[in-house]
């Protein structure tokens, strides 16, 4: 069972959660995301944990034909 926890920060945070989690469930092999059972946290760090969970969901469906640079640059550019 994994539980993460994620800080705040806004847009970098986002960013920096985003891109961690995607690379690390990627190198695991979806193992993260297969066991994660809760997501908590503030601010920017939960909009990337989110976007990552959402991501993350839709593939597991073969509902999202994006890539991680695509995911990425939608994330971060200018709100």
């Amino acid at each position: 069972m994994i539980i993460l926890n994620v800080s705040g920060g806004g847009h970098r945070s986002s960013a920096w959660t985003f891109s961690t989690l995607f690379k690390s469930d990627s190198i695991l092999k979806g193992e993260i995301f297969n066991h994660t059972y809760l997501i908590t946290g503030a601010s920017g760090g939960m909009i990337g944990a989110s976007s990552w969970r959402d991501q993350r969901w839709r593939r597991k469906r073969n509902l999202d034909p994006y890539s991680f640079d695509e995911h990425f640059n939608y994330l971060t550019s200018d709100i």
